[in-house]
């Protein structure tokens, strides 16, 4: 049910903003940690490849380097929602709980927000930055 997606999907981003450890959890990392060099020094960066282009992006990669060899191992859909157990939320499942929850969709946002700052990904609608809704609002109260 939606509320049930609601309060597992209120966890989980609660359990991401906290650190808990997740296995395969640097899946749900911001992406510019990783460019920032986690806890090293950061290295330049080149080229960004971005899943909703990657297959034109790998292609300027190779070109790029000068690779001319016949792809060997071509993309695929494999985490199409087809293939998913029927428990997972769909995308417009999500889509809809986010879009009646603006607080959980600020807390999802909040997490992400310097990938979508520094990588130049637009902000969802009803995302801000600035820190959550709550903090904004009581900060608001605050002032008068």
């Amino acid at each position: 049910s939606p509320a049930d997606v609601a309060r597992v999907l209120r966890q989980f981003v609660a359990d991401v903003g906290c650190g808990v450890r997740f296995a395969n959890g640097e899946h749900l990392l911001s992406q510019s940690l990783f460019l920032g060099g986690n806890a090293s020094a950061p290295s330049p960066v080149d080229m960004l490849l971005r899943l909703e282009s990657l297959p034109r992006d790998i292609a300027a990669l190779r070109r790029r380097v000068g690779h001319a060899a016949p792809e060997l191992c071509p993309l695929g859909r494999e985490r199409a929602q087809a293939a998913k157990p029927p428990q997972v939320p769909s995308q417009r499942e999500l889509r809809a709980v986010l879009t009646a929850d603006g607080a959980l969709m600020q807390a999802v946002c909040d997490l992400l927000m310097t990938d979508f700052l520094c990588l130049g990904y637009p902000l969802p609608q009803g995302c801000a930055v600035g820190g959550t809704r709550r903090g904004r609002q009581g900060r608001a109260a605050e002032n008068g």
